[in-house]
Parts: structure tokens; sequence; C-alpha cells
């Protein structure tokens, strides 16, 4: 009876083991990452320029639920996202909130990286003589 119990145990522990080892694996997708939601946010975002979003609503939706299972991996702000979830189902505010808003707010976050401090000014060589 001991036996028996021992053996079912370490078969759930085992068991346990190996959907866990599922989970991390499916959960760290390089499609999910932060660094993927980003790039492929800018590409949408300017695929959005040249294309109708009704050409574009399989991706934008995919990039939404990718989306949303980097928030759950890595957290709304790395990902990029707000912090409220989106409650509506129409297409052009589920593209506003996935993709436009956060690059627009990127955008707006980053500072100039040419400073008027950092130029180095030569005179010009005296070509008259």
């Amino acid at each position: 009876m001991q036996r028996k119990l021992k053996l079912t145990l370490l078969t759930l522990a085992l068991i346990f083991a190996g959907l866990c080892l599922a989970h991390a694996a499916a959960s760290t997708t390089p499609a999910t990452t932060p660094q993927a939601i980003r790039q492929r946010r800018a590409a949408l975002y300017l695929e959005s320029a040249r294309q109708p979003l009704a050409k574009l609503a399989s991706q934008i939706y995919e990039f939404a639920a990718d989306s949303e299972f980097c928030r759950l991996d890595s957290g709304a702000k790395a990902c990029g996202l707000p912090a409220d979830p989106l409650k509506s189902t129409d297409l052009k505010q589920i593209f506003n909130y996935y993709v436009k808003l956060p690059v627009n707010s990127e955008m707006e976050q980053q500072k100039v990286a040419a400073q008027k401090g950092h130029w180095i000014w030569q005179a010009a060589p005296n070509t008259r003589q």
C-alpha cells in the first residue's frame, strides 16, 4: 500500500514537472518577448500607412493576442501596453490600443540623440593666399 502511494506521488511529480517545462517552453516563444513585440509593433504601424486596417485585420488581431501573452509573461510596462485592459472589440480601437498609442508614446519619450554641445566645430581652412 505504501509502495503504491509512493509510486503514485512520484508519477504525479513527474507529470507536474513535465507540465511546468511545457508551459515554460510555450511562454517564452520569440514572438511574445518585449523586444519582438516592439519590432512587430513598429512594422505594423508602418504597414498601416500603406494599407487600410481592414486588410491588416488578421495581423492586428494576432498581434493583439501576442501582446496579451507578453503582458502575462513580462508585464504591461515591459511590453509597452497601458495598465488597464481594452474593453472594445472594434478593429480601429484595437489598433489604437496595441499599436498606435504605444508608438506615439515612445516617440514622445525619446530624447534627441544629437546635442549641440557635442558638435565639433572646425574652422574652414583658409584657401585664400
